[in-house]
């Protein structure tokens, strides 16, 4: 199966191998012999970009046959040898889209980056966030000691007197000398 180059890839081909001879035509506004009333279009060869590309000369002239709707891509009949076509680019246009193509490229890649970095950050704060938690589990329990249990205390009731203090009941009074109340 043949490689699929997206339309970067191959703009960016076809700059490589012709941005020299473009602006060199382009500078002159000559064409080989002739000179050229639109300096933008020079002749590319599809075959040789497709070779490079790993692909089919077809798929290349498709994609480009793509963009054909702004006069970006033309065949233009050779003289002298019927049947034989040269095929142009517009190449200021192909610069322009290829400016804009590359622009869109490394948003997608700064925005992809972002995107896995802030992912890589959740994942960290998680860890951070469930290794005590796994930690605090896997500790075996202290034991605890239960505390003594208490008696408790009951009320009982006094027993009852008639009134008079005695010796066992005596309560201090640090009024008194002797403490007894009477």
């Amino acid at each position: 199966m043949p490689y699929l180059p997206t339309d970067l890839d191959i703009l960016n081909q076809i700059f490589k191998d012709y941005y020299k001879e473009a602006t060199t035509l382009i500078a002159q506004g000559k064409y080989g012999d002739e000179v050229k009333t639109v300096k933008e279009f020079i002749s590319i060869d599809i075959i040789k970009i497709a070779d490079e590309l790993g692909t089919e000369p077809a798929i290349v002239f498709s994609r480009l046959h793509k963009h054909a709707k702004v006069d970006f891509f033309r065949l233009r009949p050779v003289r002298d040898v019927p049947g034989k076509d040269h095929t142009e680019i517009n190449f200021p246009h192909m610069c322009s889209l290829l400016a804009e193509m590359r622009q869109q490229h490394e948003q997608f890649r700064s925005n992809y980056l972002t995107a896995v970095l802030s992912a890589v950050f959740a994942a960290i704060s998680a860890v951070g966030a469930i290794v005590p938690i796994i930690r605090e589990r896997s500790e075996p329990p202290a034991i605890a000691k239960p505390a003594p249990a208490q008696k408790e205390r009951q009320e009982v009731d006094p027993p009852k007197t008639d009134g008079l203090v005695t010796p066992a009941k005596k309560q201090h009074d640090p009024g008194t000398p002797t403490g007894d109340r009477r």
